[in-house]
């Protein structure tokens, strides 16, 4: 049919036709819709589009079929169409955006929800659902999700649901003061609602108030007596737990896994409860069952992994951690028990590998930082132990244990000013620590500063009066100052606290006690540092004090004119560190004093080649020389004595009166001097 220029095309009667056809349908599908007929108004709206495909609110409406059908696919495709036929409806975009929702697509449901909001600037209802696609993404964006419960809570009239949602976002967020107000708004707008008294008792078990937690929960389990009820035992449960409420936590758990059975979070929840009152064989059968109907959730064989390690299963521990990291190889709890156990079997270099890779997982972790620390330590690495301590006490500085274990790497280090300063802050933090004190009083010892240190010692044996280390530590503080009686009785208690039989304490105490003896003048207390000398020896002690122990046990003896005792023991010292010129010079004093004068002479001349000038070798070396008739280098001995030593009137002899004379003792054993 030709059209006049100027004129649009008209109709025709057979458009009108399908035009009304459609309208018809159209409507029929929306009667049906109306009763929940949607099988029906899904075939008269696909009546009307085959009549009328252009018509976008066709395509919407079945949508909305479909969309109640739970077709969710075939609704997204629907509203896709009207979309394409009409972009500026709103409502199209909204729930094509619900649709991406459902199927989980939620960056294209934040995108839907956008191009709503631009068509419809204040509508509450678009806010609230873009913010739980937010809330849906992988990660969480909960800034962008709070932003638009803000506007959804300024927009809607209906405040609950957005005041609800908004608090479960703060609480996610941190922000838990926040989150209460949000909550208890929603209770007061809809008390009945079990959900919100529920949510609310989440956020006050957040922040530790239990009581209050209770008692949410308890009104939401007195609202709801259907499906949900049985997640409000469980979250009672969690409350009862950390009150320690134990009888009342296991009967709450009880009740969540007979409401549903199915729920693994319930047996795993009920299976760590029983694990922090030590019941582990319990414990794993919860934990075998959580595992039995979720065989993916890492935390699952996380916790069994504990368990065994309770029991002290290390290698069914190390399955169960190796399995949580299979399933998720960022899993931290995972990481840093493995890394726990690989610490407590003396496999450092693993164990560094686990807190590594905590750290680089969750850069803030101070734990992670702090057990690095303590494996660097293990590993003789103090300058990287002390950064490790420094990156904990960067994220957590209220915490005085990082500051004590830097405080020890500082004094392995030997940067003994910053040692105590790290272990004052501990003590300024709050630290009950007795090692503390203790860690301290070292560092004071090694700047001299032997008050302060022996004070240290005192609070930490105050503060662990069973604690051999310390009363050790205070006795060798005792012994440096020459107060030899009091670290005698620290020793005393040492040995009653451990045992008489503990070699290096014997030791010590033996040493103390010569001292205390004056060198030898007070026979009785020198007799007992002999004994306990020689007990020392007799119960295996260290090699690094065994050379020491005998030179002191000879010290002892010759001082008490035992002399063929006293070159045994010298003997012995030698024959450890052949070279230590002291213990060869004391044998050569003793040598001589039971007349064995060419082996003093040999020790003697050892003594001379290490110290070309000590006079008082030369001096005794003449002696031995006279002993045995060489009368020419007695005398050159005697001479080179007084002329390297020339103002020491000791040393100037009559040589007519040395002829009844065996030996002239310059000082007692132990007080030689070398230069």
């Amino acid at each position: 049919r030709l059209v006049k220029a100027g004129k649009m095309a008209q109709p025709s009667i057979d458009d009108k036709r399908k035009a009304k056809e459609a309208s018809d349908y159209f409507n029929a599908g929306k009667n049906h819709f109306r009763n929940k007929d949607m099988s029906a108004a899904v075939e008269a709206f696909t009546q009307a589009i085959m009549l009328k495909p252009e018509k976008a609110e066709y395509f919407y409406n079945r949508g909305n079929c479909y969309n109640k059908m739970g077709e969710t696919q075939k609704a997204l495709l629907d509203y896709s169409m009207a979309i394409r036929i009409d972009n500026k409806s709103a409502a199209y975009y909204e729930h094509r955006g619900m649709c991406y929702k459902k199927l989980g697509n939620y960056e294209e449901s934040v995108k839907d929800y956008t191009n709503a909001i631009k068509l419809d600037t204040k509508n509450g209802n678009f806010y609230y659902n873009r913010a739980i696609s937010y809330m849906c993404l992988t990660p969480p964006d909960y800034e962008k999700a709070l932003d638009d419960y803000n506007h959804a809570v300024e927009f809607s009239q209906a405040k609950y649901r957005p005041l609800f949602n908004r608090g479960n976002c703060l609480r996610k967020m941190g922000k838990i003061a926040e989150s209460i107000n949000d909550l208890k708004q929603a209770v007061e707008l809809e008390p009945g609602k079990s959900e919100s008294h529920n949510n609310l008792g989440l956020s006050y078990l957040e922040i530790g108030k239990l009581e209050e937690a209770v008692e949410q929960f308890t009104a939401a389990i007195q609202l709801d007596q259907g499906v949900d009820t049985a997640i409000y035992y469980n979250n009672r449960g969690l409350a009862y737990l950390r009150m320690e409420n134990y009888e009342q936590c296991f009967q709450d758990f009880d009740v969540a896994t007979q409401l549903n059975p199915n729920d693994p979070n319930y047996f795993f929840n009920r299976g760590n409860a029983y694990l922090t009152i030590r019941n582990v064989e319990q414990a794993l059968s919860d934990l075998d069952e959580a595992i039995s109907l979720a065989q993916s959730i890492p935390a699952y064989y996380h916790s069994k992994g504990v368990a065994f390690q309770a029991l002290g299963r290390k290698a069914g521990a190390i399955e169960m951690f190796d399995k949580a990291l299979s399933l998720n190889p960022k899993y931290v709890p995972s990481l840093y028990h493995l890394g726990l156990m690989y610490h407590a079997e003396g496999q450092h270099e693993q164990a560094a590998q686990m807190f590594s890779a905590v750290i680089r997982l969750v850069p803030q972790d101070r734990r992670g930082h702090e057990s690095l620390g303590i494996v660097h330590t293990e590993l003789k690495l103090h300058q990287h132990a002390v950064n490790d301590f420094a990156a904990a006490i960067k994220f957590a500085a209220k915490y005085p244990d990082a500051y004590i274990y830097r405080g020890q790497s500082y004094l392995r280090l030997k940067q003994y000013d910053l040692a105590v300063a790290d272990l004052d802050k501990a003590i300024e933090l709050g630290s009950q620590d007795a090692k503390t004190w203790n860690l301290r009083a070292l560092a004071q010892r090694c700047l001299k500063n032997y008050t302060a240190a022996i004070d240290d010692l005192t609070e930490a044996v105050n503060k662990e009066p069973e604690n051999v280390d310390f009363v050790f530590n205070r006795s060798q503080c005792y012994q440096e100052i020459g107060r030899h009686d009091l670290a005698t009785e620290d020793l005393h208690r040492a040995l009653e606290l451990r045992g008489e039989n503990d070699a290096l304490l014997l030791y010590h105490r033996g040493l103390a006690q010569y001292s205390l003896s004056n060198s030898g003048q007070d026979g009785k207390t020198c007799e007992l540092a002999l004994v306990d000398l020689k007990a020392a020896v007799h119960h295996k002690l260290l090699d690094e004090h065994l050379p020491d122990c005998y030179y002191h046990i000879g010290l002892a003896c010759a001082n008490r004119r035992r002399h063929e005792e006293a070159v045994q023991a010298f003997t012995e010292a030698i024959n450890l560190l052949p070279e230590m010129t002291p213990y060869i010079h004391e044998r050569a004093k003793s040598l001589q004093m039971i007349g064995q004068y060419e082996d003093a002479i040999f020790d003697f001349s050892r003594v001379l080649e290490a110290h070309p000038k000590n006079a008082h070798a030369y001096f005794r070396r003449a002696f031995a020389y006279k002993s045995l008739g060489k009368f020419e280098e007695s005398a050159q001995d005697f001479e080179t004595a007084k002329a390297v030593s020339p103002d020491n009137p000791l040393l100037v002899v009559n040589y007519f009166q040395l002829r009844n004379t065996n030996v002239i003792e310059l000082c007692k054993a132990g007080q030689e001097v070398y230069t």
